[in-house]
Protein backbone atom coordinates (compact mmCIF):
# COMPACT_ATOMS: atom_id res chain seq x y z
CA UNK A 1 0.00 0.00 0.00
CA UNK A 2 1.50 3.35 -0.76
CA UNK A 3 1.92 6.79 1.43
CA UNK A 4 -0.82 8.47 0.03
CA UNK A 5 -3.27 5.10 0.11
CA UNK A 6 -2.34 4.98 3.87
CA UNK A 7 -2.89 8.57 4.39
CA UNK A 8 -6.53 8.15 2.44
CA UNK A 9 -7.60 5.38 5.44
CA UNK A 10 -5.83 6.72 8.54
CA UNK A 11 -7.38 10.43 8.02
CA UNK A 12 -10.83 9.61 8.83
CA UNK A 13 -9.98 7.05 11.62
CA UNK A 14 -7.16 10.01 12.91
CA UNK A 15 -10.00 12.33 13.21
CA UNK A 16 -11.94 10.48 15.23
CA UNK A 17 -9.83 8.41 17.19
CA UNK A 18 -10.90 10.17 20.73
CA UNK A 19 -14.41 8.51 20.52
CA UNK A 20 -13.15 5.20 19.15
CA UNK A 21 -10.45 5.15 21.89
CA UNK A 22 -12.94 6.06 24.32
CA UNK A 23 -15.43 3.44 23.30
CA UNK A 24 -12.93 0.38 22.70
CA UNK A 25 -11.42 1.46 26.63
CA UNK A 26 -13.98 2.94 28.42
CA UNK A 27 -14.24 0.53 31.27
CA UNK A 28 -10.51 0.83 31.58
CA UNK A 29 -9.93 4.59 31.90
CA UNK A 30 -10.36 6.18 34.78
CA UNK A 31 -12.35 9.50 35.06
CA UNK A 32 -10.11 12.21 34.14
CA UNK A 33 -8.67 10.30 31.43
CA UNK A 34 -12.83 9.85 30.09
CA UNK A 35 -13.05 13.74 30.60
CA UNK A 36 -9.97 14.30 28.03
CA UNK A 37 -11.17 12.00 25.30
CA UNK A 38 -14.89 13.91 25.61
CA UNK A 39 -13.26 17.41 24.99
CA UNK A 40 -12.33 18.66 28.58
CA UNK A 41 -9.62 21.10 29.06
CA UNK A 42 -6.60 19.63 28.87
CA UNK A 43 -4.07 21.02 31.70
CA UNK A 44 -0.51 21.29 30.70
CA UNK A 45 0.73 18.39 32.73
CA UNK A 46 -1.52 16.02 31.06
CA UNK A 47 -0.45 16.04 27.66
CA UNK A 48 1.71 13.05 28.33
CA UNK A 49 -1.61 11.28 28.99
CA UNK A 50 -3.09 12.50 26.10
CA UNK A 51 0.18 11.22 24.10
CA UNK A 52 0.14 7.89 25.58
CA UNK A 53 -3.77 7.28 24.64
CA UNK A 54 -2.90 8.26 21.07
CA UNK A 55 0.09 5.97 20.80
CA UNK A 56 -1.75 3.04 21.92
CA UNK A 57 -4.81 4.19 19.54
CA UNK A 58 -2.44 3.91 16.58
CA UNK A 59 -0.87 0.80 17.73
CA UNK A 60 -4.55 -1.33 18.38
CA UNK A 61 -5.81 0.44 15.10
CA UNK A 62 -3.00 -0.57 12.88
CA UNK A 63 -1.56 2.91 12.22
CA UNK A 64 2.32 2.29 13.70
CA UNK A 65 3.67 2.28 10.39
Amino acid sequence: MSVSERLKVATPAIQNWEKDYLQKNKSKLNKREIEILEGGELKSHEGMIYGRMYAQWKKDSGFDW
